[in-house]
């Protein structure tokens, strides 16, 4: 929320219906529950770890080490741990003073509304009520895009949170031009028949700003080598004249790892000895593929996977890697694309609007409709680098330039800020009307 005036920024959260001011000591509170959502092990005492995975060795059973010994992003045995943090949580929130005093001198930016309750919305209706001006971040509509990426039950939801930020938002704001025009075809094409709805008052100002990437961090991992885990370093490091292509993404259908595995499974077939290294944690509705890598005949001879990469291993990957691919079936963005060209990594991706937009003409494009587009441009790439010895990468690019986090907040900041301005324009005009 924030108050251009003095332009007072104050962090909330929703509860019951109700915005609340977030304290420093909510706030932290709040960072802790993140670095367990993020990986509950990293939270806990190292010998925790050791004596689960003796555990976990002695009685060899999956579910054991799923439950025991969760991958990032999971739980396992701990979610009962997390449940009752936010329960606590939520008991703290209760006690803080509420923000009932909205006006139309207030602007409220709700940048994470779907990973919050559907209550959020009945605050953010509260505080339009009041004269207070509503902007909402979008990151992609995939979910009702793509339904068979993410399921059936999780697509209906975000319908329904899509339908109720369209109905509360003074502005929906995308994170590429993309996805906002993907959004301002879908609001009068989802809802023009919703009779939940009134389509008058559905929001129809929708725009974009552009992410970023952490440029500064990236430039000093470079200068970290010893942070980089000593398998993969083995890896990209063992045959100079035969790196490894990378596909950094976490393990989920719209990622598109089995067009990679069918376009590499063709190049293998003809005897050539390229090899492939898969870096991205565990997702949801995988299984087929994880199942499909372990039982790979190529598996840690020419495919090679990682689940767990800390910042400076993905810095090496890029680094090192003979291209790096990204054949995502749909994007709110496309970071690995930034990321890659920043670092200097010859990049291949598939041929979707949005990485047109991100990779403009620094990428190859590949047809996701057709595994050999990618076959045989990852041949033809090699061949080139066989014939040419390319020389190792030694920094950055600077072809191509990179927004920084810090920019990409500036946009953001004076884009909502145009929106706040726009609303008090025409309430003046609306008030000298009347």
């Amino acid at each position: 929320m924030a108050r251009e005036s003095q332009l007072k920024i104050i962090c909330v959260v929703s509860y019951a219906g109700q915005f609340y001011e977030v304290t420093p000591e909510l706030e932290a509170t709040f960072a802790r529950q993140a670095d367990i959502d993020r990986n509950v092990l990293d939270t806990l005492p190292k010998f925790y770890s050791w004596t689960a995975s003796l555990l976990c060795g002695l009685v060899r059973y999956e579910f054991l080490r799923r439950w025991l010994l969760p991958e990032p992003g999971h739980l396992g045995v701990f979610k009962i741990m997390s449940e009752l943090c936010e329960r606590s949580i939520r008991r703290g929130i209760r006690k803080l003073p509420e923000i009932a005093d909205f006006s139309e001198q207030d602007l409220v930016v709700m940048p994470d509304a779907y990973w919050t309750e559907m209550q959020a919305f009945d605050a953010a209706k509260h505080a339009r009520r009041n004269g207070a001006t509503i902007v909402t971040l979008l990151y992609d509509l995939i979910p009702i895009t793509h339904p068979e990426t993410v399921g059936l039950q999780r697509s209906r939801d975000f319908l329904e949170y899509f339908r109720q930020t369209c109905l509360t938002a003074d502005t929906l704001v995308a994170i590429s031009k993309t996805v906002r025009d993907e959004v301002r075809e879908a609001i009068p094409r989802l809802f023009a028949c919703d009779n939940q709805s009134d389509t008058r008052v559905l929001c129809t100002d929708v725009r974009s700003f552009r992410l970023g990437a952490d440029v500064p961090k990236a430039k000093s991992l470079l200068a970290s080598p010893n942070l980089v885990d000593s398998t993969l370093r083995d890896l990209f490091d063992s045959d100079p004249n035969n790196k490894p292509y990378l596909m950094v993404s976490m393990f989920d259908p719209r990622k598109n790892h089995r067009y990679v595995l069918d376009a590499f499974d063709s190049i293998w077939d003809k005897g050539l000895p390229v090899r492939l290294c898969m870096v991205g944690r565990k997702g949801n509705l995988c299984a087929d593929v994880l199942n499909r890598i372990a039982d790979h005949p190529q598996l840690n001879k020419k495919l090679f996977v990682f689940h767990q990469a800390n910042d400076a291993d993905l810095v090496f990957c890029y680094q090192n890697a003979a291209a790096a691919m990204m054949p995502s079936i749909a994007e709110g963005f496309g970071l690995p694309i930034v990321e890659s060209m920043h670092l200097g990594c010859d990049t291949m991706a598939s041929d979707i609007p949005v990485h047109r937009e991100v990779g403009d003409a620094n990428c190859q494009y590949f047809d996701i409709r057709d595994p050999n587009s990618l076959s045989t441009m990852v041949m033809e790439h090699h061949e080139k680098r066989t014939a040419s010895k390319p020389t190792p990468r030694s920094g950055t690019s600077s072809n191509h330039h990179i927004t920084t986090w810090s920019e990409s907040a500036k946009e953001l900041l004076a884009l909502i800020l145009d929106v706040y301005r726009e609303k008090q324009v025409d309430s003046r005009h609306v008030s000298r009307a009347a």
